[in-house]
């Protein structure tokens, strides 16, 4: 009776500390905005995380890429040793324009001390919603 016990509460323990592990990550979710280097506005929902993956959506509304129609983007992304959260998202544009970039490696790190999230380009998106 004793084994068992100590059993389950390793098994509680272990499934607690994975859990706060990846609830640690979740400063990545919610509802982003910016303005591209571009000038046109951008919006990105970030949501998931809770396996270690995380789910993005991103539109650019005005893409330079898509001759100033608008780009939908979608993948999953992972935070790496870095911090960093990594993703892999396929673009597309939108509005009858038949290109797509796909794979990209679009690079996102937090600032804590700001609430909000830097990209690759150095562009800066300020959260509109926090998803949990």
């Amino acid at each position: 009776m004793k084994r068992t016990t100590v059993t389950l509460l390793v098994m509680v323990l272990l499934v607690l500390a994975t859990g706060t592990a990846y609830a640690a990550h979740s400063h990545f979710n919610g509802t982003w905005r910016s303005i591209d280097i571009d000038e046109s506005r951008q919006q990105m929902n970030i949501g998931g995380g809770n396996k270690g993956i995380f789910r993005i959506t991103l539109v650019d509304h005005a893409a330079s890429f898509c001759e100033g129609l608008p780009i939908l983007g979608k993948g999953t992304g992972q935070i790496g040793s870095d911090g960093v959260l990594h993703t892999d998202i396929d673009f597309r544009c939108l509005g009858g324009l038949e290109k797509s970039i796909a794979d990209i490696d679009y690079l996102l790190a937090y600032d804590e001390a700001n609430d909000t999230l830097t990209d690759a380009w150095g562009v800066i998106w300020h959260r509109t919603r926090h998803n949990p």
